[in-house]
């Protein structure tokens, strides 16, 4: 997952433009594997393996509202939920960069 992060900032130098700044209001969502890794999560709950694939979401987009409602929750929260997978508790870190209106 990190190699993600790094892979952006290396390709902003090649091209000269600078890196995500910490202050800037940028958030950047790296699953390990997949979002629907994040999806399953946050629908059932429990723990999930970041090396399975879980199935896609494809044509049922609408069943993914709920689980974007949860994500956007965790925001709040001072403590991520038990078994949560560490690219979540990253996007959730990442959500944190963009100010609340």
């Amino acid at each position: 997952m990190e190699y993600r992060y790094e892979q952006l900032n290396t390709s902003l130098t090649q091209r000269g433009m600078p890196v995500r700044q910490s202050d800037e209001a940028i958030a950047v969502f790296v699953p390990k594997r997949r979002i629907e890794t994040w999806i399953h999560y946050l629908l059932r709950g429990g723990p999930v393996s970041e090396e399975e694939m879980y199935p896609r979401m494809r044509g049922r987009e609408r069943d993914c509202y709920p689980a974007a409602e949860r994500f956007s929750q965790l925001d709040g929260k001072p403590e991520m939920p038990e078994g949560c997978p560490p690219s979540l508790v990253r996007g959730v870190t990442e959500l944190r960069r963009i100010p609340k209106h």
